[in-house]
This record gives structure tokens, C-alpha cells and sequence, in this order.
């Protein structure tokens, strides 16, 4: 079974929605990238991480250190988390 993950474009859809509603903007889209990376990260063709749940939580640590919002990153990680989540038990309908 392949874990979910987010392509840079996703969770700059997320941040978008969430910018908008919280009047904050995208300061690092190299970070935001980064950011969507560690939700499919791999060495030689194995996955980093072996849950969803991992890599949840690997997405919440990388936008809490990275900061690519101007404000409310750790608000913004809890609901990037959510959706991921979300997205996660969606696919595995």
C-alpha cells in the first residue's frame, strides 16, 4: 500500500486557503517545497517513513523549523497535518 503525499502545488493550494483566512502570506516557497518533500521522502527507492502517521508528523516538525508563512506556522502545520490526514483516509476509501 503507498502512503499519501503532497506535491509542492497541494500544499501551496493549503497555504493559499489558509493564508487567506488568517491574513498571512508565503514568505519561502523554497521552504513550502521542502516542506511537501518530506511527505514523499525516499532513499534508493525505499520510503522514509513507514506510516502515514510518520510522515505526518514529519510534515508538522518541517513547517514548524522552516517557517514559509510569515505568521501562524505552527497553526498552519496543525492544519496542513489535518488535511494530509484527511487526504490520507480519502485514497484509502
Amino acid at each position: 500500500m503507498s502512503l499519501p503525499h503532497f506535491s509542492p502545488h497541494q500544499l501551496l493550494h493549503i497555504a493559499d486557503v489558509f493564508c487567506a483566512d488568517y491574513h498571512v502570506d508565503v514568505i519561502d516557497y523554497a521552504a513550502l517545497c521542502a516542506c511537501a518533500a518530506v511527505t514523499s521522502a525516499s532513499i534508493a527507492g525505499v520510503r522514509v517513513h513507514k506510516t502515514s502517521h510518520a510522515a505526518e508528523e514529519s510534515l508538522k516538525k518541517s513547517i514548524m523549523k522552516l517557517q514559509p508563512l510569515s505568521g501562524k506556522n505552527d497553526s498552519f502545520a496543525q492544519f496542513a497535518a489535518s488535511v494530509y490526514r484527511t487526504f490520507g483516509e480519502y485514497r484509502h476509501q
